[in-house]
Order: C-alpha cells, then sequence, then structure tokens
C-alpha cells in the first residue's frame, strides 16, 4: 500500500505532466489519461516488467515509441517478461 508521501508525490507528478502538456481545463483530450503509481519490486512491478506491459502494444495503429535512457536489451528483458493478455 502506497503511503501518504508516495500518493502525494504521485499526485504533484501526475499534475505537473498535466501542465507540460497542456492539459489543463478543458484543453485535455477527451480519452487521454495520466496514471503514476509507486512500483512495488514484486512480480511485474518492478522496472523490467512494466517496460514488457507499456510496449506490448508495439506495432499497433496509433502505437509510438518514445523511451529515455532504456536500452535495447532492457526492453527486450520487459518483452520476455510480460506475461499479460
Amino acid at each position: 500500500m502506497p503511503t501518504t508521501n508516495e500518493r502525494g508525490a504521485a499526485l504533484m507528478l501526475s499534475n505537473e505532466l498535466r501542465k507540460i502538456l497542456g492539459w489543463t481545463g478543458d484543453k485535455a483530450p477527451s480519452k487521454a489519461r495520466i496514471c503514476v503509481k509507486v512500483l512495488r519490486q514484486t512480480g511485474l512491478h518492478c522496472f523490467v516488467g512494466m517496460l514488457g506491459y507499456c510496449s506490448k502494444a508495439a506495432g499497433e495503429p496509433g502505437y509510438t515509441e518514445m523511451r529515455f535512457n532504456v536500452t535495447d536489451q532492457q526492453l527486450a528483458a520487459g518483452d520476455a517478461s510480460d506475461t499479460t493478455p
């Protein structure tokens, strides 16, 4: 369970991302969502597991890969670790 400090940090990061993207007031896209969670380092809730989960839609229409400080090896390990449908 996230602590109060972790929830506060996640909310602050989410709000800052909205500002950076210009998603304030009525300018937010209707189907867009920002979700910030603390990784618990168990199962797929770790860095490599999230890489696999986030890249499982690769190759589908509308998917754009953007990555920073993620190696090809880390991405391949994430792809191998993701077992979600």
